[in-house]
């Protein structure tokens, strides 16, 4: 069950990406909206959830769409699943960016 919203739904990725319905996740979904304009026609503003299951072709479609910010909205997502927390804005340093310690 999702540990996140109160929706009593299992903690998968349709749910993670178009489904719960906790503030955070929705707050990102409403600000990569455009990346959902074409794979899910109830997505709204008020609603940014999907209350309907949708099938595996949809999910692939999203996952494989052409946009780099795509990548951005990915790991915002996982960065809170994993943490319960924003990490979009942490100071941490990104050992893969600056390479292994010496």
């Amino acid at each position: 069950m999702c540990d996140r919203c109160a929706s009593d739904q299992i903690q998968d990725e349709v749910h993670a990406l178009f489904m719960c319905r906790n503030a955070d996740i929705c707050a990102l979904r409403v600000k990569y909206a455009y990346l959902f304009s074409q794979f899910s026609g109830n997505f709204s503003v008020e609603h940014p959830y999907l209350q309907q299951h949708i099938s595996a072709q949809v999910v692939h479609d999203f996952l494989l769409q052409h946009n780099n910010k795509l990548f951005s909205f990915m790991s915002e997502l996982m960065d809170f699943v994993l943490t319960g927390e924003d990490q979009s804005q942490a100071d941490q340093s990104n050992s893969l960016a600056e390479g292994p310690p010496m």
